[in-house]
């Protein structure tokens, strides 16, 4: 185990399929307690290491109880048990949260997402949160699975209008690939 006190920010960028396991290995190694800031872009792979990688970057997380204020994860594999985690270790420092899903883009995680920073009487999730970015799968069949709840989106923003309110707010709308087809149709 490596304890890097003085760390505050974690990079890892253009990390390939083949380098997750060795970034886990890294991440699984390591403990920064003050750590503020994460980056860490990978390119997409749709393996069990994918769903690892962000599991692993959880558990260090929670191993160094730092106060991290800049997450940003762009990779694959991001599911609702990530959120609950992230949201439950970063509660009362996160500031800037960008998360994009390049594979799963499971509509599940951007509904727990939305769930979990919707502020209900005094509790207001992520208090510090001004800066969210994430990716929607947008798809032609709505007989498809779970639907994006665009009330409930609406919603989340407007709880936390006057208290908590978002300054900036990032969707990038990602057509789902069994739909690609379909635009080459369109006019």
């Amino acid at each position: 185990m490596v304890v890097a006190h003085n760390l505050e920010c974690l990079s890892i960028l253009r990390c390939f399929p083949r380098a997750e396991t060795q970034v886990q290995d890294v991440l699984d190694k390591l403990t920064a307690p003050s750590l503020t800031g994460i980056d860490l872009v990978a390119q997409s792979s749709d393996g069990a290491d994918s769903v690892d990688l962000f599991d692993s970057v959880l558990n260090m997380v929670e191993r160094s109880k730092c106060p991290i204020r800049h997450l940003v994860y762009r990779s694959s594999c991001i599911f609702p048990a990530h959120i609950t985690r992230l949201l439950q270790y970063t509660d009362a420092t996160l500031e800037w949260l960008e998360l994009k899903d390049h594979v799963c883009c499971d509509r599940g995680m951007v509904n727990a997402l939305v769930d979990a920073l919707t502020a209900r009487n005094l509790d207001i999730p992520a208090p510090r949160l001004h800066y969210l970015s994430f990716s929607l799968p947008v798809t032609v069949d709505l007989d498809m699975g779970t639907h994006y709840r665009v009330d409930d989106f609406v919603e989340m923003v407007r709880s936390r209008q006057s208290v908590a309110p978002l300054r900036r707010l990032h969707i990038e709308c990602k057509l789902e690939e069994n739909n690609e087809s379909l635009l080459d149709s369109v006019d």
